[in-house]
């Protein structure tokens, strides 16, 4: 462990100011990497005699310290916790030849390598960066900085973006419906339009009215209602007659809350109805506000039957290479129907 007695060394005659014993320690071609904020150079700024009263008083204390051969990998903080910095240092025959220096950065040593250390030019991140690679010398380990958990939360670049997001967002519970909208075999576009639609947030041609834009508000499906979110996709004979298409029912009739009632209560089982109606019923939604903007946009049109055979191939593609106990009357039923091979 000699490395690791070399650098200890180093940072004790760094923090006591002791120019003898650094310039005994370091080579005097040392090569040196900086990734960080350009007024955080508090290293290079000691290394070369800088008199800024900040850069004088600024002292590493080292928190970890790990070893890969001739690497030596330090983390800390300075007395006060407000700022994180990690080192590596190449420490060859008990002289240090090289050093890369983070600052207020998340490291993670994702591999260590026999290839010729990069050039300064070559090795250029943002400092904006929150992740960083050493590649050096061979080693089967990976290592991760820990000094989020360490400093202030203030320090940029070293917070994890799952804590921001858990610090920055507003919390609610959960709601009924977001597992028939968010679901493994989920289709994006549909379940983002689906998502829209169960929060009101589509411009149909009642809300635009609502805004002030100049619009009839009648329905592009039957020409005779308002186009409400409701009458769109729920209460139009159009829809209606896609819906009964879907179910293989008839004279169906409900309101959006209680068909969106129905999908949370009835499709949570990992059952092939459940499996199948999910991408079905987000997909509905969707075409449905596909086939409105392309009535309205492009003057085309296409009817029920065309439609349904949209639904069928998308429920189809995202249940490929599935496995389905065909033995069971329901599923093989199911298949026969959706044309699930």
């Amino acid at each position: 462990m000699q490395e690791k007695v070399v650098v200890l060394a180093l940072y004790e005659a760094l923090n006591a100011r002791d120019v003898d014993t650094v310039h005994k320690i370091l080579a005097g071609d040392l090569e040196w990497w900086f990734h960080g904020p350009p007024t955080h150079q508090f290293l290079m700024s000691l290394l070369t005699g800088a008199s800024s009263d900040d850069y004088f008083r600024f002292e590493f204390d080292p928190l970890s310290v790990t070893t890969f051969g001739s690497i030596v990998i330090v983390e800390g903080c300075d007395n006060s916790r407000s700022t994180s910095w990690v080192h590596a240092w190449t420490v060859v025959d008990g002289i240090i030849t090289q050093v890369r220096e983070y600052l207020n950065t998340s490291l993670t040593v994702a591999r260590l390598g026999n290839s010729t250390p990069s050039t300064p030019s070559d090795y250029n991140p943002s400092p904006s960066s929150s992740a960083a690679e050493v590649t050096t010398l061979h080693c089967p380990s990976v290592w991760e900085s820990s000094s989020s958990n360490r400093v202030g939360k203030s320090v940029p670049g070293v917070s994890k973006t799952k804590k921001i997001w858990e610090e920055i967002r507003e919390k609610h519970n959960k709601v009924l419906w977001h597992k028939v909208v968010w679901f493994p075999l989920h289709i994006p576009k549909a379940s983002v339009i689906t998502w829209m639609a169960i929060l009101d947030r589509l411009p149909t041609r009642a809300k635009l009215s609502q805004m002030g834009i100049p619009t009839d508000g009648l329905c592009i499906f039957c020409n005779e209602e308002i186009e409400t979110r409701d009458h769109l996709f729920a209460d139009c004979n159009f829809a209606k007659t896609l819906w009964k298409s879907i179910l293989q029912l008839t004279q169906l009739q409900m309101s959006w809350e209680v068909r969106l009632d129905w999908p949370c209560r009835e499709w949570k089982a990992k059952s092939l109805i459940s499996t199948v109606m999910k991408p079905a019923w987000n997909t509905y939604i969707y075409l449905i506000w596909k086939e409105r903007n392309r009535r309205i946009f492009q003057n085309r049109t296409r009817d029920v039957d065309q439609l349904l055979k949209n639904i069928k191939k998308f429920v189809r593609i995202q249940l490929i290479g599935r496995n389905i106990n065909r033995l069971d009357d329901v599923n093989a039923s199911l298949c026969n129907y959706w044309g699930i091979d």
